[in-house]
C-alpha cells in the first residue's frame, strides 16, 4: 500500500498489479481507508488506484465503510471520477445510503465525466425507488449531461416487470419528460449533417421506446419522420416503426415491408403488432409457423453465437407436445463451410395464432448426420429438459 504511492512508476505499477491479485481481511480496512485518502497520478483512469479501492470494498466492508466513503465524496480536491465512484457503489455496500446518494445527485454540481452511465446504476439498480422519486429524478432532465441516463432509467421502468404502474406514472409527467426531445433530436440531425459518422445519442432510443406511452402522436409522428427520412440510418428505423404501430400511426408501406424482409428486425415488428391484438396486420407468410419458427431460430442464434450465413427448413418432427421445425444451419468455420441442424417447437398444427412467448429454440452445434431426424429427435429431448 506504501508502494501505491511511490513516485517510481516500477514500483508504483507493480504495486497497483497486486491489487486485483490480493484477498483483503476486515482487519486490513483501515489501511483502505487511509489510501483512500491519498492522492495518485492515475485517479483519472477509470480502473485507477482509488476507484479499484472502492470496488474492493463492495466486496469486503464494515460499519465504518459508508462514512468513508462519504468523505471521499465530501472532499472537492478530489478528482471528480473519484468522486463518482463513490456515488457508483455506495449502494453497492449499504442499501440505506440510497437518500443519500440521490440527494447528493440533486444538489451537487455535475460532475465533469466522460461517461454518467456507472453514476446512475443505483438507479437503474432500484427502479421501484427511482419511481418513488420520479419527479426529482425527472427535473434531472433539465442537465444536459444528465439527460442521456435519466432517459435511460425512465425507458428501462417502461419494460420492467412491473411496467404497468411505471407506464402510468411516466404517463403523469410527460410534458417535462418530452420537453427537449425535438430540441434533442434537432441537435442530433444538424451534427449528422456535418459529420455523418456521428454515432445517434442513447437518449434518442429512449426517446423512442418513451413516446408511445406519453401518449404524444403528434410528437411521436414527427420525431419518428425526422429519423425515417434519413437513410444512412437505417438501423433506428426499427424503433421508429414500433413507435408508430404502439402510437397508432399511419404506416409507409415500403418501409413496414422492408422492416418484415429482414430477419433481423422482423420479431420486434410482430410483436409490436401482437402487443396489441393486431398481428393479422403481418402479412400471413411471415405469420406461418415454419416462417416465424425460422426467425425465433435466428435469433436464438445470434444471442448464443452469432447470426448464420444461411438458415433453410430442413423438415419437421412431430412429437405429442406438436410439431418442431428443424433447420440447416451454415457457418464458415476456418475458411471451412459447415453445416448445423437446430430446433424449434412445438407448434399446434391446429392453431392459425402465434404464441410469442411458448416456442423454444436449440442447437448444440453438432455437424449435421446423414440421420437428421433421430439428431433432432436427441436435439428436441434436451431442449425439453431445459
Amino acid at each position: 500500500m506504501e508502494d501505491l504511492k511511490s513516485k517510481d512508476t516500477l514500483i508504483s505499477k507493480a504495486a497497483f498489479s497486486g491489487l486485483s491479485a490480493y484477498d483483503f481481511d476486515k482487519s486490513e480496512l483501515p489501511t483502505i481507508y487511509a489510501a483512500l485518502k491519498n492522492k495518485y497520478a492515475n485517479d483519472t483512469a477509470q480502473n485507477g488506484t482509488r476507484v479499484s479501492l472502492i470496488k474492493i470494498l463492495t466486496v469486503i466492508n464494515d460499519e465504518h465503510t459508508v462514512a468513508n466513503l462519504k468523505g471521499v465524496f465530501d472532499d472537492k480536491s478530489n478528482a471528480d471520477l473519484i468522486r463518482a465512484s463513490v456515488l457508483s457503489y455506495i449502494t453497492d455496500i449499504d442499501k440505506n445510503s440510497y437518500d443519500w446518494y440521490f440527494n447528493s445527485l440533486l444538489t451537487n454540481k455535475p460532475l465533469q465525466l466522460e461517461d454518467y452511465w456507472p453514476v446512475f446504476s443505483p438507479l437503474r439498480d432500484s427502479l421501484s425507488y427511482s419511481a418513488e422519486h420520479l419527479d426529482k429524478l425527472v427535473g434531472l432532465l433539465d442537465v444536459n449531461v444528465y439527460r442521456d441516463d435519466v432517459l435511460n432509467v425512465l425507458s428501462n421502468m417502461i419494460y420492467a416487470e412491473d411496467k404497468a404502474r411505471y407506464a402510468t406514472l411516466i404517463q403523469g409527467r410527460k410534458q417535462p419528460i418530452s420537453a427537449k426531445a425535438l430540441d434533442d433530436l434537432d441537435l442530433f440531425l444538424k451534427e449528422y449533417g456535418a459529420d455523418n459518422q456521428k454515432e445517434i445519442p442513447s437518449k434518442l432510443y429512449s426517446y423512442l421506446n418513451i413516446l408511445p406511452t406519453l401518449d404524444l402522436p403528434k410528437l411521436t409522428d414527427e420525431f419518428t419522420n425526422k429519423l425515417l427520412a434519413v437513410d444512412s440510418i437505417s438501423y433506428v428505423h426499427r424503433l421508429c416503426m414500433i413507435a408508430r404501430i404502439k402510437t397508432g400511426l399511419v404506416l409507409d408501406k415500403e418501409k413496414l415491408n422492408s422492416q418484415l424482409d429482414s430477419l433481423y428486425s422482423r420479431y420486434d415488428i410482430m410483436k409490436a403488432f401482437n402487443e396489441l391484438g393486431n398481428l393479422k396486420a403481418v402479412p400471413l407468410k411471415y405469420r406461418k409457423h415454419d416462417e416465424f419458427a425460422k426467425l425465433l431460430l435466428y435469433n436464438y442464434l445470434s444471442e448464443e453465437y452469432d447470426y448464420p450465413e444461411s438458415i433453410q427448413l430442413t423438415g419437421t418432427i412431430k412429437e405429442t407436445s406438436g410439431t418442431y421445425y428443424v433447420f440447416d444451419l451454415s457457418y464458415t468455420v476456418e475458411e471451412v463451410k459447415k453445416v448445423y441442424i437446430g430446433v424449434v417447437g412445438p407448434f399446434d398444427d391446429q392453431v392459425d395464432g402465434l404464441k410469442f412467448e411458448t416456442y423454444k429454440s436449440f442447437t448444440d452445434f453438432e455437424l449435421k448426420e446423414a440421420d437428421w431426424q433421430a439428431q433432432a429427435k436427441g436435439m428436441i429431448a434436451e431442449l425439453n429438459e431445459r
